[in-house]
């Protein structure tokens, strides 16, 4: 769950689609792969790329993570890149990061 004007709204995946739901981008169910996925004692980091993205979705990768020194329903972290490559060197311009929470 997000929070915020901007980021309200609901992220989830599946083992087969992830969807992300803000008033500013509406990614709607898509298949997805997993491109990179990064684990350490202190969080966890998954880039999912988007088979198919939805018209109203203004992302082709989105990136989790999650800070484990604390409880595990908060620390989350979702970022949408306009692209793999943006991603991959963190690239700000065209994104949107939003804190989540476990609902």
């Amino acid at each position: 769950m997000g929070s915020g004007h901007t980021c309200y709204g609901m992220l989830t995946i599946t083992s087969r689609r992830i969807t992300w739901m803000t008033p500013g981008s509406q990614c709607r169910g898509s298949p997805y792969f997993v491109r990179d996925r990064q684990e350490w004692r202190s969080g966890i980091r998954i880039t999912y790329q988007l088979a198919r993205r939805s018209s109203n979705c203004r992302f082709d990768v989105l990136v989790l993570t999650h800070d484990a020194s604390g409880n595990v329903d908060i620390g989350w972290n979702v970022t949408g890149y306009p692209s793999l490559e943006s991603a991959a060197l963190d690239r700000t311009e065209n994104t949107l990061a939003c804190y989540l929470y476990r609902y």
